[in-house]
């Protein structure tokens, strides 16, 4: 294999990922839709756009947005809103610890667990900038360890093949 091709499936791999991380943001654009309309917030679905984009910043996210207003909405009396707020962001967190690691996975073409294990490791490592990097590095990893193993590395699910064979 030579280092273009190396090169354009770790391009490729990245973009697998990017989509990865525009799928979860969709489905908690969606959940904060539900749930900001349910609360009976105004201009729910401007808000839960907003706080999607955030959303994309590993760690803190929607914490960024979501508990500050909750923590407001109880000190000013208006303690049921500020709960579920803060509800709906333990939703938001369980949701993004459990669908990235199989989105990402998926869209890439590596297993959920060495998702999650490379994510998690770059944290430890770099702080919140691993949370970042860590996804992005699932896809040199995938694809070196593919070399390393003999395997061909045209396995990060590329849309464009079909492996179905009839008989």
């Amino acid at each position: 294999m030579d280092i273009k091709e190396l090169l354009r499936q770790t391009f490729q791999g990245i973009k697998k990922y990017i989509k990865g991380l525009l799928t979860i943001m969709l489905i908690n654009f969606l959940v904060l839709c539900i749930g900001l309309y349910l609360i009976g917030i105004n201009y729910w679905g401007l808000k839960a756009f907003l706080i999607s984009v955030f959303d994309i910043i590993p760690v803190l996210g929607s914490g960024m947005i979501l508990l500050p207003w909750a923590i407001i909405k109880a000190a000013t009396g208006m303690v049921q809103t500020g709960a579920y707020l803060a509800v709906l962001y333990v939703i938001l967190v369980v949701i993004r610890f459990v669908g990235e690691p199989l989105i990402i996975g998926k869209s890439v073409g590596v297993s959920p667990l060495l998702t999650f294990t490379v994510t998690g490791i770059s944290t430890i490592a770099f702080g919140p900038v691993g949370a970042i990097i860590g996804g992005f590095l699932v896809v040199p990893i995938k694809i070196i360890w593919s070399l390393l193993s003999g395997r061909s590395t045209t396995t990060i699910n590329d849309d464009t093949t079909n492996n179905d064979t009839e008989v």
